[in-house]
């Protein structure tokens, strides 16, 4: 919103309190943090688990996601062809060519633990904590909701 970046001090406010509309104050979330989270692991899990490419699309930042223990970057367009085509990073999280992704296996329920920076709007979340086939996934807070952001697997 424009508005927020031009509201002045209390003490200039009198000043341009005619010239300009009303400020508008920061959005505040209807939705806990921490409870939202967890609605939103269970959706990747989902989207994974249920084939539903579309569905975890959804959740991706639009700045993409990041992939494997290398965080090799993966761009939200690229993300979406390599779904449309069932190529790519397709085939690592769901199946191509009747073998199931190299990831798809860590996507199920299971012992978890997390990081949260609520102050920063970050979370970690390793599925299968403290084992062979641990999963973890990375989200940022934007907008009043959790936008995937990462996918690694052991």
């Amino acid at each position: 919103m424009l508005w927020k970046h031009v509201c002045a001090p209390a003490a200039l406010w009198a000043l341009t309190a005619l010239s300009l509309p009303a400020c508008a104050q920061p959005a505040v979330c209807a939705r806990d943090m921490a409870s939202s989270l967890d609605g939103t692991v269970r959706d990747t899990l989902k989207a994974v688990r249920g084939n539903d490419p579309e569905g975890l699309l959804k959740m991706v930042s639009d700045d993409g996601v990041s992939f494997g223990s290398d965080g090799a970057q993966v761009a939200y367009r690229t993300l979406q062809n390599d779904f449309a085509n069932k190529t790519g990073r397709y085939c690592d999280l769901y199946a191509c060519n009747g073998v199931e992704g190299d990831l798809h296996h860590l996507f199920r329920e299971g012992l978890s633990d997390a990081s949260l920076d609520k102050a920063h709007g970050l979370a970690t979340i390793y599925i299968n904590a403290n084992s062979n086939d641990e999963l973890a996934l990375t989200f940022r807070w934007t907008d009043c909701r959790w936008e995937l952001t990462g996918i690694a697997g052991t």
